[in-house]
């Protein structure tokens, strides 16, 4: 089975094209990768701290 450069040529690069779009289709239909879920069960783990509540001023007792 003689084959020639030019259909030698033609046949490597349309294997390569067709490995492409295989790949590509591959990664369009591979799931999506999992996130970790940030959990409040660690305080540590927190990026913003939570702040601290302002107190509130008491009011004057008015006099009788």
């Amino acid at each position: 089975m003689a084959v020639g450069v030019g259909r030698l040529r033609i046949l490597v690069l349309s294997g390569a094209i067709v490995a492409l779009l295989l790949a590509a289709l591959a990664t369009v239909l591979s799931p999506a990768p999992v996130v970790a879920q940030e959990s409040n069960l660690d305080p540590v783990e927190t990026s913003t701290p939570t702040p601290e509540p302002t107190p509130q001023p008491t009011p004057e007792p008015t006099p009788e």
